[in-house]
């Protein structure tokens, strides 16, 4: 049965493994598909718990107290705040210079390549639902190509050559040309 509604998919502290998400342990496709498989699904929302969660202190002390590798402030002030340590990487995305401005982080970088990618597919899908029974074929294979949930692929480069098939198709394509824009 087709699920009615809206819905948004919501990503924090767990879960882990191959399950989508940002945690700096993951393979890096975990994060670029979220926005593939919110196309496959059809969701609209994405919510992020947190870009940049650090605790107080972090600008005085960045060098001397910051570990990327457990999350949070190693100083006793910040655990208090939290009250525990979140999964690595959970609370942020971004990383504060010294200059009151913020750093992507490379898993980021990567997020927002599968966000521009995700344009290209509802680009596609567009084309698909208004009759194009080449783009319809293409999205089918994206559809394969991606699995579900836990059984898409691991390679970066896979996700490169089928963007670059929907891209070329969309290039060849005038309605799919207006469309990306």
């Amino acid at each position: 049965a087709a699920l009615r509604g809206e819905f948004f998919w919501y990503i924090c502290m767990d879960p882990r493994g191959r399950y989508p998400n940002r945690f700096i342990d993951q393979n890096p496709v975990c994060y670029r598909v979220v926005p593939w498989l919110l196309w496959f699904y059809g969701i609209k929302g994405y919510l992020e718990w947190s870009m940049d969660f650090y605790g107080e202190g972090c600008w005085n002390n960045l060098l001397t107290d910051f570990d990327p590798r457990r999350n949070a402030l190693v100083s006793s002030e910040s655990y208090e705040r939290v009250g525990f340590l979140l999964s690595p990487s959970d609370a942020y995305h971004l990383y504060p210079d010294r200059r009151d401005f913020y750093m992507p982080s490379i898993r980021m970088e990567i997020f927002k390549t599968g966000q521009e990618e995700y344009r290209y597919l509802a680009a596609l899908s567009a084309l698909a639902g208004a009759g194009n029974a080449r783009a319809a074929a293409l999205v089918e294979e994206v559809r394969a190509f991606l699995g579900d949930t836990l059984r898409y692929d691991l390679s970066l480069e896979s996700y490169d050559r089928m963007k670059e098939k929907v891209a070329a198709f969309l290039a060849e394509d005038a309605k799919g040309k207006e469309a990306v824009r």
